[in-house]
């Protein structure tokens, strides 16, 4: 008779591979998505670095002037400058009146 109330704990073989094939799963995700983001970037980056590096007439930037100068002329930190003319490594612009501290 006392092997009747006996009970044996069964471990759940299949529920622990089903967790960790879960997590697994997810963890998969997670890079997916974060190598994408990393990929996206980086293309932005690249993008952008060819765009700086060969400028066009009628390109608008947005100047950060603490990076050109330690002279600041009525603390105008930003402005917008416009690119008329392109000759050889030459660039002329010509700063718009926006600017900001």
């Amino acid at each position: 008779m006392p092997d009747a109330f006996e009970s044996e704990y069964l471990k759940p073989k299949l529920s622990i591979t089903l967790n960790k094939l879960v997590l697994l799963a997810c963890l998969f995700v997670i890079a997916y998505f974060g190598y994408e983001k990393y990929a996206f970037h980086n293309a932005q980056q690249i993008e952008a670095s060819i765009l700086i590096l060969t400028p066009q007439i009628n390109d608008i930037y947005f100047l950060d002037m603490r990076l050109l100068g330690d002279n600041l002329e009525s603390k105008q930190k930003y402005r917008l400058a416009k690119v008329v003319s392109v000759t050889g490594n030459n660039v002329a612009i010509v700063y718009g009146r926006v600017f900001y501290q």
